[in-house]
This record gives structure tokens, C-alpha cells and sequence, in this order.
């Protein structure tokens, strides 16, 4: 090998070390920066990042288990969304929730909530309001028993609210939903003594009509 040669090896020789050893001095100052880095971010930063990475797993299991699921032919319950009420909430604040879970159609939530408002405001404005739309929302789901005791509960304790000659006749529709006639036709006769020529007595004529 000439001179020239073993000088072009030793130079190549000398590159490639000096090279490994700078990676090496890369890697080992980039790891102090990424502590140096960790330790600059806030505590309630730091406990976000982890919540959200935490979040975005379970999804991803969710996700993953829906699937499988789909695979084998297995029904997957939809987990249940219980609406966090301060126990300090208002009245309004409490109607508004009902609202809310009524139009979305969450019964759970809605009971939860109603029972709630039944405890803290027994004679609040809204209370009857949210007795009746109670009714109605068990009887859509035909949960009939849940929905003659919140109408009787209206005409029981709330004889004077405007709901009333309303919750005569959804008892009524209840009854004829549970087979019950006789009860229906007794409270469509109630409805039409009661409350003559209101809108409703003229439904209960037309529903004793249609009772056999």
C-alpha cells in the first residue's frame, strides 16, 4: 500500500470515530434536554396531557372491544352519561336539565333529576311541569306503572295547577294502554264532568266512543 493510500485510510478511519463520537455526545445531551423540557411544563399542564393521552387509550380500547364485538355477532351496552347536578343547583337550573334530557330522550337522567327537584322544591313553579312531563315521558316508553303514579301524584298534591284536567286524561290513555278499561272509562267520565268543554273533555268523549 503507498503512502498516499494509507493517508486516505487514516483520514476515513479518523472521520468515522469522530462521527460515532459525536452521536454519542448527542444522545447523551438529549436527555438532560428532555428533562430540562419536562420539568418546564406547569403541574396542571402536565396532568391534562396525561388525562387526555388517558382518554384517547380508552377510546382506542373502546374502540378496538367494538369492533371484536362486531366481529363475533356481540350486542355492546352503550355506557350510560350520568349529568353531574350541583346539589346547590336552582330550581330553574334544575327545569332546565329536564328540558334538556327530555328532548334527547334520557330517561334515566330525567328521573334522576325530577326525583331531585321533587325533594328540594316540592311546591316550586315548575314542579308540575315536570311531574307531568314525566307521564308523558314513561308512558312513551311504556312504563306504564311509572306513569300513573306520576299523574295521580299531579292531581293528588297539585289539584290546582293547570296539569291537572292534562294528567285526567293521559291516567286515562295510561289505563287503556295497560288494558284496563273500566279504570280508563272511569277517569275519561271524571275528565268530561270535571272539565266541560275543555279540549280534553272532548278527547275523553271521543276515547269512551272508541272503549268497548
Amino acid at each position: 500500500m503507498t503512502k498516499k493510500m494509507k493517508t486516505i485510510v487514516t483520514i476515513c478511519l479518523f472521520s468515522t470515530l469522530f462521527g460515532c463520537a459525536t452521536q454519542q455526545m448527542q444522545k447523551k445531551q438529549s436527555k438532560p434536554m428532555a428533562l430540562n423540557n419536562l420539568q418546564n411544563v406547569k403541574p396542571s399542564d402536565l396532568s391534562r396531557r396525561i388525562k387526555e393521552e388517558q382518554k384517547q387509550d380508552l377510546k382506542d380500547k373502546n374502540l378496538v372491544l367494538a369492533k371484536r364485538n362486531a366481529i363475533h355477532g356481540i350486542k355492546t351496552q352503550a355506557r350510560r352519561s350520568i349529568i353531574e347536578v350541583s346539589p346547590r343547583a336552582t330550581e330553574d337550573q334544575l327545569y332546565r336539565f329536564l328540558i334538556q334530557c327530555y328532548d334527547s330522550g334520557d330517561a334515566y337522567n330525567y328521573n334522576r333529576i325530577a326525583n331531585m327537584m321533587i325533594q328540594r322544591f316540592p311546591n316550586g313553579y315548575y314542579i308540575d311541569e315536570a311531574l307531568y312531563l314525566a307521564g308523558i315521558f314513561s308512558l312513551s316508553q311504556k312504563k306504564y306503572e311509572l306513569s300513573v303514579k306520576y299523574f295521580n301524584w299531579i292531581i293528588s298534591k297539585y289539584p290546582n295547577s293547570n296539569k291537572v284536567n292534562g294528567a285526567y286524561f293521559a291516567l286515562g290513555t295510561t289505563y287503556k294502554k295497560m288494558n284496563l278499561n273500566e279504570q280508563a272509562k272511569e277517569v275519561y267520565q271524571t275528565v268530561k264532568s270535571k272539565y266541560p268543554g275543555s279540549p280534553e273533555s272532548y278527547r275523553a268523549e271521543a276515547e269512551l266512543v272508541l272503549i268497548k
